[in-house]
């Protein structure tokens, strides 16, 4: 149903439950709640919301119920405090380790993966997604097996592997195909589109972005239809056509107006709202929004910040040589050491270029 309408019901619900003292299905139906606000880009609900739910699940006493609630908080809380979601992955983890549940222990290490990345530890984040797929593998559960891939694929992008990531990638769509899950198929598509986007196939990558798009619209994915629409855009822009990346940019800009917090794909809006600024001769605007978003995305996501950083440089170099140097400089020794291979060489162009 329409996120609004599944809201509508689950509260009414909660209200029952609440009612007839039934603490344990309300941490079912708040769970669900959370990820609705979740998928709604509302993630200060959907984290109220969660720790509610963890506090119920503590006081029922139940590991297996806990363990769920406190790995739904953890998810709430991995963009904005890695460390805390860490934290609470590893508690649901030993709690399911306990519990003997294998799925629950392959979605932990999935995404003590993805908090990995998040904190650029690259070595742990290796260590546990190929545990994650190891595990899905050997029990055959082939939808958190093909979410390890694609967290997997996501790294080895990163990482400059766009290869391994691109294979990653098309393995995670075809198990998530076989259970036909929409929402994992969706992140599959988007990740598909970067990496085409990043070997220059921009074609093939404006469609995948347009399927996602449409895709993320229809299930209520906020966050990934706003990434998507501005991969559009990125993609436009890169073939000279820069009338019609506004477009995309509009529609990407109208939907994240209400969000002030950092969300993974904001990068690819902040960076087309830069690049459309400077191709448009907006020279203040350019350096303006360009010094609020690195600002932002670094207190959030090193990665993203230093990916901003290298796909506005050149464009921002015409502009202001000395504030683009700083800005490299910022960024290159460290991502370097992280062994972040496309961007260290893309820093190092621009290190020459500076």
């Amino acid at each position: 149903q329409p996120a609004h309408r599944s809201l509508e019901a689950l509260r009414a619900m909660d209200a029952e439950a609440a009612r007839l003292g039934f603490d344990e299905e309300r941490v079912a139906v708040l769970t669900l709640l959370s990820q609705v606000h979740g998928r709604l880009g509302e993630p200060r609900e959907s984290a109220r919301i969660a720790a509610e739910c963890a506090e119920i699940a503590e006081r029922v006493g139940d590991p297996s119920l806990l363990a769920e609630a406190l790995n739904r908080l953890a998810i709430t809380l991995e963009s904005e405090s890695p460390a805390r979601a860490r934290e609470y992955y590893q508690r649901a983890l030993e709690l399911f380790r306990q519990t003997g549940d294998v799925r629950g222990q392959v979605r932990c290490y999935n995404s003590l993966g993805i908090v990995a990345q998040l904190e650029s530890r690259m070595d742990l984040a290796h260590e546990a997604l190929s545990t994650a797929i190891s595990l899905a593998r050997a029990a055959g559960m082939p939808d958190v097996w093909g979410t390890a891939a694609l967290n997997f694929g996501v790294m080895s992008q990163k990482l400059g592997d766009l290869e391994q990531a691109r294979n990653l990638f098309r393995e995670a769509l075809s198990l998530f195909a076989n259970v036909k899950n929409s929402e994992l198929q969706l992140h599959a598509l988007f990740n598909m589109a970067h990496v085409e986007r990043e070997l220059g196939e921009y074609a093939s990558s404006t469609e995948l972005y347009e399927s996602t798009a449409s895709l993320a619209q229809r299930i209520g994915q906020s966050d990934v239809e706003i990434g998507a629409r501005a991969g559009e855009g990125l993609c436009l822009l890169a073939v000279g056509r820069l009338a019609d990346a506004r477009r995309p940019l509009a529609e990407a800009e109208s939907r994240m107006a209400p969000r002030s917090e950092w969300f993974q794909g904001r990068e690819l809006v902040e960076c087309l709202r830069v690049l459309v600024a400077a191709a448009e001769r907006r020279n203040t605007d350019a350096l303006q929004q360009f010094e609020s978003a690195r600002a932002l995305a670094d207190s959030a996501d090193l990665f993203s910040a230093a990916w901003l950083t290298a796909a506005c440089a050149t464009a921002l170099f015409e502009i202001d040589p000395g504030v683009t140097r700083a800005a490299v400089e910022r960024y290159a020794s460290r991502v370097a050491s992280l062994g972040f291979t496309t961007l260290t060489e893309k820093f190092r162009s621009l290190e020459f270029e500076g």
